[in-house]
C-alpha cells in the first residue's frame, strides 16, 4: 500500500507541478490535463480516444464504462509509467496491448471483469519486457 500512495503523490504532484495544457491532448475538454498526466477518472467514458498521447508518464482511465482495448492502443505511450484501469467493464485484453509500455511501473485492474485465464495469457507475458513493480488486481471476476 505505501508504494501505491507514493506513486499516487508522484504523479499528482506532477500533475499539479506541470499545470494544466488543454491543448496538448486530443481528448482534454473530457479529461483532466497536465504535460504528463491525463486524469480521466470518472467521466462516464465508453471508448477510447483514437490519438495516442506523447510524453504521458500516468494515465487514469479508472471508474469508465471501457470494455476493450484496441490491440496496440498504448502503442504511441512510450513514456508511460503509471496506468490505473480499475473499474471498468473489461472483459479482455489483446496480448499486444501493453507491448510497448516498456516503462511501466504500475499497473491497475482491479474491479474489471478480467478472469485468471485472461490475465495468464495477455497481460502477464506482456509485462516481463516492463519495470513493473505494482500490480493491483483486487475484485476480479
Amino acid at each position: 500500500m505505501d508504494s501505491y500512495f507514493t506513486v499516487f503523490l508522484f504523479f499528482g504532484a506532477a500533475f499539479c507541478i506541470s499545470g494544466f495544457s488543454a491543448t496538448a491532448h486530443s481528448f482534454c475538454g473530457t479529461c483532466e490535463c497536465s504535460r504528463t498526466v491525463v486524469n480521466c477518472s470518472g467521466r462516464n467514458i465508453d471508448h477510447l480516444p483514437t490519438h495516442n498521447i506523447k510524453g504521458i508518464q500516468g494515465l487514469d482511465l479508472s471508474f469508465n464504462n471501457i470494455s476493450n482495448f484496441p490491440e496496440h492502443f498504448f502503442r504511441g505511450f512510450l513514456s508511460l509509467q503509471m496506468l490505473n484501469m480499475s473499474y471498468n467493464r473489461i472483459q479482455s485484453i489483446h496480448p499486444n496491448t501493453f507491448a510497448s509500455l516498456r516503462n511501466l511501473t504500475h499497473l491497475e485492474l482491479a474491479n474489471t471483469s478480467l478472469t485468471a485465464e485472461i490475465l495468464e495469457i495477455s497481460v502477464f507475458g506482456a509485462l516481463k519486457d516492463t519495470k513493473i513493480e505494482t500490480l493491483i488486481l483486487a475484485g476480479l471476476d
